[in-house]
């Protein structure tokens, strides 16, 4: 009979099987890699930020735009260039290592999908389902195909909910774990901006804490937000030397005047982006994903009393 912190522990003969798992994914996503080569036109962000890249190699790894950043992503590809010698502009080349990368990073949310539904106590084979579904689904594959931020980005939202779920499932709450989710949420930020929704999850641990420590726990926010610097200067070294061109890049992408701008308020986006999204991934599959996600809400106090 397991007791219940070796039941929902992670073995290494389970871990070892989702790590196959996440390499054969990254093999098969990369069969179709080649689509739309050597003209790159399967998405005009892809053609932009390699425009980026391009122009970070002839000016010293400083980045051009700050509207759209993408620069932790871009920064990667920069140093890969730089090291290999490669020049940016050499088709199809450059679009085949940023989508390598990007297939990577979703290989790596694969098994992050994984561990983070052990750590909540998810049983194993559920939780391998939940990789599977990640690894299986024809969103997450068209968009690991591509050189953009949406991966990358996915992959500090799992990172910083993971430093936050350690925090809480451990005996010790050490405020390392803090700093590491403070760090990812920095890291989604220079990816795109509304990546600063990776810190959401803060405002359960801040409550858990609260509860369990009948105060309030006010040195978590020091140290995320410490945490937070430290990962925005390490995916945009320069950013906080442009603030006036970030602001100004934020204001005008925040503008409601261009022809774009829908006018809808938070509960109208809310409702359009998940028919979408059951639209992309199914309408059975959004059904279980809402289920799904009830039933964590549901049993995450219940993972937080026992701690090991």
């Amino acid at each position: 009979m397991k007791t219940e912190k070796e039941e929902f522990s992670i073995g290494k003969k389970e871990f070892c099987l989702v790590l196959i798992l996440a390499i054969a994914y990254f093999a098969y996503s990369m069969i179709g890699v080649e689509r739309c080569l050597p003209i790159g036109v399967c998405a005009s962000d892809e053609i932009r930020k390699l425009q980026y890249v391009s122009r970070m190699m002839n000016n010293g790894g400083l980045p051009v735009p700050f509207g759209h950043p993408g620069h932790f992503e871009s920064y990667l590809l920069y140093y890969i260039f730089s090291l290999f010698d490669i020049d940016p502009a050499t088709k199809p080349l450059n679009h085949l290592i940023g989508r390598y990368l990007v297939c990577f990073f979703s290989a790596c949310n694969l098994i992050l999908t994984y561990v983070l539904a052990r750590r909540i106590r998810i049983p194993g084979r559920i939780a391998l389902v939940a990789s599977l579904v990640y690894g299986s689904s024809l969103l997450t594959l068209t968009h690991s195909q591509i050189f953009r931020s949406d991966v990358v980005m996915t992959f500090s939202y799992l990172m910083a909910t993971l430093f936050c779920t350690e925090y809480l499932v451990r005996k010790e709450r050490r405020l390392r774990w803090m700093f590491g989710f403070g760090f990812f949420v920095g890291l989604a930020v220079t990816s795109k901006y509304p990546g600063i929704i990776a810190g959401f999850p803060v405002l359960f641990v801040f409550l858990f804490d609260w509860c369990d420590a009948r105060t309030p726990p006010l040195r978590l926010v020091p140290v995320s937000i410490s945490g937070g610097i430290l990962g925005i200067i390490f995916g945009s070294p320069y950013i906080f030397f442009y603030l006036d061109r970030v602001v100004k890049a934020l204001i005008f992408e925040g503008r409601s005047s261009h022809l774009g701008h829908d006018g809808l308020g938070f509960l109208e986006h809310l409702i359009y982006y998940s028919k979408t999204f059951a639209g992309d991934l199914g309408n059975l599959a959004f059904l279980l994903s809402l289920a799904g996600l009830f039933l964590c809400l549901y049993r995450i106090p219940r993972s937080f009393q026992v701690r090991s």
